[in-house]
C-alpha cells in the first residue's frame, strides 16, 4: 500500500468475483476539501465514497459474476498512528448486468489527473473489468465507443460527487509522491482534478495500486 502523509487519507476499493481466490483492490488518495476543512474520519469517509461509487457504477452496470465488496479508508493521524475504517455491509452487493466480461487478468485503467505537467504529477489506477462488456472490445483490446464513453461519463460523476457533495462532506482526492521504495514521502500531495479512462484495457497487475 503506498505511503500515507499524515493528514490524508487512502481509500481502498475492493471486488471479488466467482472463481477468484483472491479479492481484487485498488486505490485512491484523499486529502480534505477546502470548502470542508474538518479532519477526516475513516468510517464516514469509507461509507460516503463507497455510497457515491455505488450510486454512479451501480449493481445493474456490474456483471453478474462480479461483487462491489465496498471500501476502507486509513486516515494517517500521525507519523506511527492511523485510523482505520470500513464501509457498512449494506454499500456491497452483487452485479445484475448480464453480460459476459473480460478475462479477470485484464483492468480497466484510469488515469489522476492533477493540474501539474510531467510523469511525476500523473497517477494511474486499476478496476477489474467489471463494467466492460466482453464484446464491446476490440482484439487489441480498444474498447466501443459507446462503451468508453459511458464508463467515463460514470467517472466523471463519481468524481463531482466527491468534491461537490450534495449531501454529507466534500472531499479532495489526491496524488501521493513516494521516494522509490515509498520509505518516506517526497513531495507533497496534489490535488487530482480529473479521472480519466484509457481507451485501451490493460494487463492487471498481481497488485493493484
Amino acid at each position: 500500500m503506498p505511503s500515507i502523509p499524515v493528514g490524508f487519507a487512502l481509500v481502498k476499493f475492493e471486488f471479488s468475483a466467482v472463481g477468484l481466490a483472491r479479492p481484487m483492490c485498488t486505490t485512491l488518495g484523499f486529502g480534505r476539501h477546502e470548502g470542508d476543512p474538518d479532519p477526516l474520519d475513516a468510517t464516514t469517509l469509507a461509507n460516503d465514497v463507497a455510497r457515491r461509487f455505488g450510486t454512479v457504477f451501480p449493481k445493474t452496470v456490474l456483471g453478474t459474476q462480479w461483487l462491489f465488496n465496498g471500501c476502507s479508508a486509513y486516515v494517517q493521524e500521525m507519523a506511527d498512528s492511523q485510523q482505520v475504517g470500513h464501509s457498512d455491509a449494506d454499500t456491497a452487493f452483487g452485479g445484475t448486468w448480464n453480460q459476459g466480461t473480460p478475462p479477470a487478468n485484464s483492468a480497466m485503467l484510469v488515469e489522476k489527473h492533477t493540474d501539474r505537467g510531467g510523469k511525476r504529477y500523473r497517477g494511474r489506477c486499476y478496476f477489474p473489468p467489471c463494467y466492460i462488456s466482453a464484446g464491446k472490445q476490440r482484439s487489441d483490446g480498444f474498447l466501443d465507443g459507446g462503451e468508453f464513453q459511458d464508463n467515463q461519463i460514470r467517472l466523471d460523476n463519481f468524481f463531482g460527487s466527491l468534491v461537490t457533495a450534495g449531501e454529507g462532506r466534500s472531499y479532495q482526492p489526491m496524488l501521493f509522491h513516494g521516494s522509490p521504495d515509498e520509505a518516506v514521502i517526497s513531495i507533497f500531495p496534489t490535488a487530482i482534478r480529473a479521472l480519466v479512462l484509457d481507451r485501451q484495457l490493460a494487463t492487471q497487475r498481481k497488485r493493484m495500486r
